[in-house]
């Protein structure tokens, strides 16, 4: 089985939630059941489940998103190219696909070097006073408190990415006006290239 993320940063949004794919039947019967608080039939409960259904509404939003997928793809791809172009030179590194593959651009992540001239939540306060909605790339799980937390010591590469990584703006409507501003107001935070 594979799971999918329809969360609203990824390529295809359903706002939230997300689908699980088997050619399984057995697995995809018991998906079914889980998802719909553990019903196998109307008024049937087998197990303990939750309620993981998408609404109509969500799913009518993500099948028309389906048929334009190709595109906003491309969309995406082309923005990413303009963030690496406008952004070479800046204190500041992006995650590249493995030789040979081509990514969708679902985020475009950036983590700021060593010695930039501001921190990451610096910069982001710069962004937002520009009216510019970034955020952090991600969380560590070394240092989340439901998994088991660890001394970033343990973990001094995870630990530096985190604290250095942020996500700009993309998505398939972003206009190259409004990339454009993002560019510049990295550009004015840290530098001309």
């Amino acid at each position: 089985m594979a799971c999918l993320s329809f969360h609203p940063r990824k390529v295809l949004t359903t706002g939230e939630g997300g689908a699980v794919v088997t050619d399984d039947p057995d697995l995809a019967d018991r998906i079914r059941t889980l998802r719909n608080h553990g019903q196998a039939s109307p008024g049937k409960f087998t197990e303990a489940g939750g309620n993981h259904r998408l609404t109509e509404i969500q799913g009518a939003l993500g099948l028309v998103q389906l048929t334009r997928l190709d595109a906003m793809i491309a969309r995406r791809r082309h923005l990413a190219g303009r963030y690496r172009e406008a952004l070479g030179g800046l204190p500041l590194r992006w995650q590249r696909p493995a030789p040979g593959a081509e990514g969708n651009a679902q985020t475009f992540g950036l983590v700021l070097d060593e010695d930039a001239p501001m921190t990451r939540d610096a910069l982001l306060g710069h962004l937002k006073e520009a009216g510019i909605g970034a955020g952090i790339l991600s969380y560590a799980l070394h240092r989340l408190d439901t998994v088991n937390p660890a001394d970033d010591a343990a973990y001094p590469v995870t630990s530096s990415l985190i604290d250095r990584g942020f996500a700009v703006p993309l998505h398939a409507t972003l206009t190259d006006a409004d990339q454009d501003q993002v560019i510049g107001a990295l550009v004015r935070a840290l530098g001309a290239p």
